[in-house]
């Protein structure tokens, strides 16, 4: 019966436990994802640096192993669709160890999930040729689209993570279609060129509104679309569209929103931050090349119609009311700063879609506030 408790346990929690007898060692498989993996988080770290990785705690598969001696272990970790079989080798002391197995995920496969389905994942362990541990697990494999923005680790005092700095996974200033929506901007004459910081005040802020007004007449709506494809007990994500698939769909809710912008203001060298307060989320950036001139933008507002000049005010007064709580990082209040999250090592996402920004607007008919001419004082 206790043998039965145990391996209970160990099926709700998903470690993989062997135990024979105190002369050999023990193994225990942990998915700080629980039953999920999230291929946002496998390709946005791939690069990242394992000190990184260990100071984070951005790890979603961890192996301890409980050595009654000293040990030279081959460990084999794959699954059957999207994890290649890959070999980390670690030696040993005597005493319990926690090793990160190296993975070599098909990156590919991990961007064609778009709905959740299950994967077999089977790791082994083998000293001198000889196997002394395996183990195996379903896990379900979800959508490109969820970030996992928290979790609770598996086992302890249950730690919170905080990885809503994942957001910046879906800025992509590398997406082509910027490029069109920068070239439509330029052919409607509100601005000659983007040269982001290169000429500053009003300037810096034509640029940022003749892209607005693009998006504008591309009929880009608001959308509250949220819910993660799947639920994970202990497992905090949301939901979050790639830049190019609001420019698609013509849709975006306040992430949405706030990483294509993000996204075509990096572009032109602007620096952009994520505004995360309780139950929203919206843009800041930085107006001059000096951090403290930040501007807020209501990113939502850009589907209902709003000139960019009211979407600068309401954003700026929100930047203003939760500014000392962002800066205490009070719980729920966090500001993600997108070049700092590169230089952490999340990459941005690619994009999955070739779209005509020409002809989504020409599809298009919006009726949208003008808002106060060009040369507006934005001081």
């Amino acid at each position: 019966m206790k043998l039965v408790r145990i391996l209970s346990v160990v099926a709700v929690a998903l470690v993989g436990l062997l135990t024979t007898t105190a002369a050999e060692p023990r193994f225990f498989l942990i998915n700080n994802f629980r039953d999920a993996v999230f291929p946002s988080f496998e390709i946005s770290t791939a690069t990242m640096s394992p000190a990184t990785r260990n100071r984070s705690g951005l790890h979603s598969f961890v192996l301890e192993v409980d050595a009654p001696h000293a040990m030279n272990l081959d460990i084999t970790f794959a699954s059957r669709r999207l994890l290649k079989p890959t070999h980390t080798l670690v030696s040993l002391s005597k005493g319990r160890h926690v090793v990160v197995p190296l993975t070599d995920w098909d990156f590919d496969g991990l961007y064609a999930s778009v709905e959740p389905q299950p994967d077999t994942f089977t790791i082994s362990a083998s000293e001198g040729g000889q196997t002394v541990w395996h183990y195996s697990a379903t896990y379900q494999i979800r959508s490109v689209n969820d970030c996992v923005t928290g979790f609770r680790e598996p086992f302890g005092i249950h730690r919170k993570v905080d990885t809503q700095s994942l957001y910046a996974a879906y800025v992509d200033e590398n997406d082509p279609a910027i490029d069109q929506v920068l070239h439509e901007a330029i052919r409607t004459g509100e601005v000659n060129h983007f040269i982001g910081y290169h000429e500053q005040g009003r300037e810096v802020m034509k640029q940022m509104k003749a892209v607005w007004d693009v998006l504008q007449r591309m009929g880009v709506t608001y959308s509250s679309i949220t819910v993660s494809s799947a639920y994970t007990a202990g497992i905090m994500s949301q939901h979050v569209r790639l830049a190019n698939e609001s420019l698609a769909n013509a849709e975006a809710n306040c992430v949405d929103g706030s990483v294509l912008l993000a996204s075509i203001f990096r572009k032109i060298g602007l620096r952009a931050y994520l505004v995360l307060i309780p139950e929203h989320c919206y843009l800041a950036v930085d107006s001059t090349p000096d951090p403290a001139d930040k501007v807020g933008i209501e990113t939502t507002m850009i589907g209902l119609g709003a000139s960019f000049e009211k979407a600068i005010a309401k954003g700026s007064a929100q930047l203003a009311d939760f500014k000392l709580r962002l800066a205490a990082k009070q719980s729920g209040f966090k500001l993600v700063d997108v070049q700092s999250c590169r230089e952490l090592g999340i990459q941005p996402l690619r994009q999955i879609h070739d779209i005509s920004i020409a002809e989504l607007i020409k599809n298009q008919a919006p009726s949208i506030d003008p808002g106060p001419a060009i040369d507006t004082d934005f001081d």
